[in-house]
């Protein structure tokens, strides 16, 4: 429900290591958002260099981003890659059950929760807005399923062991 900044210090604690690219999140960027998963993946996808066949593909994304992150992995292993690794952080692979969760009064719920939060941490309001008008797109996605199962691809989930207070 944010942008890429959450991951700026990860990213620039592995500069001398990884050549690494963060990708902001295109429904906060944009007036018209994208409510499909397979759409959205090949966007953020469009947006990153040429990759070889032979390139070490690390993928990670955290929660919403690590199921784009298996999108984005299907996807590239549709293309003939097979040297990728994809990393989730929190992330969680619906199934009918926590799908039924996601009703409107939840959403709305997290929403005014999730506004709270990011105005006392002194993000810009017109951001907060931004970031609330995307969640629908967000909400949406997180449902979906990707595309087909990965063959190839190696995938390593991490989970926090501290409960989410927000929630």
């Amino acid at each position: 429900a944010g942008g890429c900044e959450v991951y700026a210090d990860l990213a620039d604690i592995m500069k001398n290591r990884y050549i690494s690219f963060g990708l902001d999140n295109y429904n906060i960027l944009n007036e018209e958002n994208i409510f499909s998963l397979n759409l959205l993946a090949k966007e953020y996808l469009n947006a990153l260099p040429d990759f070889n066949l032979t390139d070490e593909i690390k993928l990670c994304g955290w929660s919403l981003g690590g199921l784009l992150a298996l999108e984005i992995g299907y996807i590239l292993e549709q293309k003939g890659f097979i040297n990728i690794n994809i990393y989730l952080l929190d992330t969680l692979l619906n199934d009918e059950n926590l799908i039924s969760l996601y009703n409107e009064e939840f959403q709305i719920m997290r929403t005014q929760i999730l506004k709270e939060y990011m105005i006392t941490e002194g993000y810009e309001e017109d951001y907060v807005n931004k970031v609330v008008i995307a969640l629908k797109a967000e909400y949406e996605i997180s449902k979906q399923s990707i595309s087909g199962i990965l063959q190839s691809s190696k995938v390593m989930l991490f989970k926090a062991s501290q409960e989410d207070k927000l929630i």
